[in-house]
């Protein structure tokens, strides 16, 4: 009927298409597109957004700008620039759009006010800090075995990246709960929270929004493809008055994070 709307969303930490970690970033960018052009999202909400050319002339934000008819925001980079970091897509018009967290790494929290026929909902996208371990920290079984030493002050590097990797997302969710305090808007939050759901990050968010995942997916919902165990640490909110159904975990199209959709329906 009329009086409700349902309104497509997906959200990806895309992992720089690649860019970072190495990897084809051109058959990352060409996968990412055909399931934007399948799968039709009306908002995205993507993470690790990096500027990727997967054409000669072709470049991936300008390409999203047109499906999007250019209503975009990021967290760096201007419109007119080359949209990195957290990016919100909507088919939507956006009224209004603002940074909540910004933090020089490229992680943070962003938002838009989306305009539907009468509505206006507010999109909240999330990059909680992560603990960035290098290559350098791994521990090896060589490590375990032989240089004990190494293993300790690999550990050691470890915890202490942990801790503070932690006490940054905490202080990051800390801003999230006073905003989402404040605002009196239908919120729908999506992305990277670098974190489980038995953490202080999740409990906080959770206090004002519901997990559409609890509500409409099924299995393990894992999100978390890389050298860690495998956790669901990617997310779907969603306010009290809104329904989540047809919640997906979907392939990670070569990212370290699975993309994540569902349904959002609204009276």
């Amino acid at each position: 009927s009329d009086s409700t709307h349902t309104i497509k969303v997906a959200s990806f930490n895309l992992g720089g298409f690649g860019s970072y970690t190495g990897g084809n970033e051109y058959d990352r960018a060409l996968r990412f597109l055909e399931f934007v052009n399948e799968d039709k999202p009306d908002v995205l909400f993507l993470q690790e957004f990096h500027n990727v050319k997967y054409n000669k002339n072709k470049n991936i934000s300008d390409t999203l700008k047109k499906i999007y008819r250019n209503k975009a925001f990021s967290l760096l980079g201007s419109e007119t620039d080359r949209l990195a970091g957290p990016v919100i897509f909507s088919k939507y018009p956006i009224i209004k759009k603002g940074i909540i967290v910004g933090e020089g790494s490229g992680n943070g929290i962003i938002y838009v006010d989306i305009k539907i026929k009468k509505d206006t909902i507010r999109c909240i996208n999330v990059h909680l800090q992560s603990i960035g371990l290098k290559k350098e920290l791994k521990i090896n079984r060589r490590d375990l075995e032989e240089n004990q030493t190494e293993a300790l002050r690999k550990s050691k590097g470890i915890i202490s990246r942990l801790k503070n990797a932690f006490e940054m997302r905490s202080e990051q969710v800390d801003k999230l709960f006073v905003f989402l305090e404040k605002t009196s808007l239908r919120v729908i939050l999506a992305g990277d929270f670098n974190d489980t759901q038995m953490s202080y990050s999740y409990r906080q968010t959770t206090e004002f929004l519901k997990d559409a995942f609890v509500e409409s997916g099924s299995g393990l919902g894992n999100t978390y493809v890389g050298p860690f165990p495998s956790y669901r640490i990617d997310y779907i909110m969603l306010s009290e008055s809104m329904q989540s159904f047809n919640y997906k975990t979907h392939s990670s199209l070569g990212s370290d994070h699975k993309l994540i959709s569902s349904l959002i329906r609204y009276k």
